[in-house]
């Protein structure tokens, strides 16, 4: 199930970071471009790890309900209504339970902020900005290469599910 953004995430990689890391100047005419770059970053980062990048708040609907859902994303805090009356909801890990009927809305504060996520993580999404804004064009005279430095940066903090 896809939710639905209440909240977008906060950036966790500032326009003047990946300037600096890019070497781009402050007057360099690339910002929209440098800010598409960083969003894509942080966007594919997020869906690789399966982990939420950037503090954020996600709606997630159910129209049927059994008592409790796990949910993609380590929680932060949670509210919940059932039947569109405010309903308490508890959670341990990604597991939520709300005691209610059907149909439940669950707000999901999930994300890290700038402060608490991993330097590999954010070295890694600048190493991707970079390449993204070294290789604006579509199509290349030389064959690009997956970025094995970005993937060992992630690799330790991919969530892997058995399911």
């Amino acid at each position: 199930m896809r939710p639905t953004v209440v909240v977008v995430p906060e950036p966790v990689i500032t326009r003047e970071r990946a300037r600096l890391h890019c070497k781009l100047s402050s007057f360099d005419q690339l910002d929209e471009e440098l800010a598409d770059a960083i969003e894509t970053a942080r966007a594919w980062t997020q869906e690789h790890l399966q982990r939420a990048i950037g503090r954020q708040t996600l709606r997630y609907t159910y129209t049927e309900w059994s008592g409790s859902t796990t949910l993609p994303y380590d929680i932060v805090s949670v509210t919940a209504t059932a039947a569109g009356v405010a309903t308490p909801a508890t959670f341990v890990d990604r597991t939520v339970t709300v005691d209610g009927a059907a149909p439940v809305v669950l707000d999901l504060v999930t994300g890290d902020d700038a402060a608490s996520l991993p330097g590999p993580i954010k070295s890694a999404m600048l190493l991707m900005i970079a390449d993204l804004m070294e290789n604006r064009q579509g199509q290349a005279e030389v064959k690009l290469y997956e970025n094995q430095a970005v993937e060992n940066l992630l690799s330790l903090y991919r969530e892997r599910s058995y399911l």
